[in-house]
């Protein structure tokens, strides 16, 4: 009786060894997989913003900082037109690219995205399309 009942112990353990170490690889991968992942669109964003810092590009007015989502990129009309005579000034900018400058303005507004706000244009395309203007 000894002989048969000592394989089936040793079977009942090594299958409980073999659940342990099953539930502390997949613990182990729930883990792995929480590990932030940054989204590249998000990384490319950051690197362009990075890039169009200084006085020779657009940028979002220090109050409006806080907005997040897809209005983060995004900057008024109004805010757009009050940096346009700086960013002319520390280019050195002809006449006729200021012109061109103020109809890329136009060109790159977009209407608001909800009624509680005016028209609005993505700052970051502006500034790309800036450093292609000559």
């Amino acid at each position: 009786m000894k002989t048969t009942r000592q394989p089936l112990v040793s079977l009942r353990l090594t299958v409980w060894v073999l659940f342990l170490i099953e539930a502390a690889c997949l613990n182990a991968c729930r883990r792995s997989s929480d590990l932030a992942i940054p989204d590249e669109k998000v990384v490319a964003m950051d690197a362009l913003i990075s890039r169009f810092s200084g006085p020779r590009y657009f940028h979002r007015p220090s109050e409006s900082s806080a907005a997040s989502g897809d209005d983060e990129f995004y900057i008024s009309v109004a805010s757009a037109l009050d940096q346009e005579r700086r960013i002319v000034r520390e280019r050195k900018l002809s006449p006729q690219a200021a012109e061109r400058l103020h109809r890329l303005i136009e060109a790159l507004t977009e209407p608001p995205s909800s009624r509680l706000y005016g028209d609005r244009i993505h700052y970051v395309r502006l500034n790309l399309a800036l450093d292609e203007l000559k």
